[in-house]
């Protein structure tokens, strides 16, 4: 059974499944998002840049491919 006093402190042995994963997933992005400012700070502020001089359209079509890319992604893995 699911006690709110384990949710508080997080403690992986009595949380929800779900939110265990979740957890997960956020640290994966976070860990994913990192490898770029990392590794080659200058080219971010380059692709920065450049997103910034985007029209509108353009950044939602980047936006909407990468969610699909993701899905379809999820949807082979699992």
């Amino acid at each position: 059974m699911f006690e709110w006093g384990c949710f508080r402190h997080l403690k992986a042995e009595c949380a929800l499944p779900v939110w265990n994963d979740l957890l997960i997933a956020f640290a994966l992005v976070l860990v994913l998002e990192g490898i770029m400012p990392f590794l080659n700070p200058e080219g971010l502020r380059k692709v920065f840049i450049m997103a910034a001089h985007m029209d509108n359209s353009t950044l939602r079509f980047v936006g909407l491919t990468s969610m699909l890319l993701g899905v379809v992604l999820l949807y082979i893995v699992h």
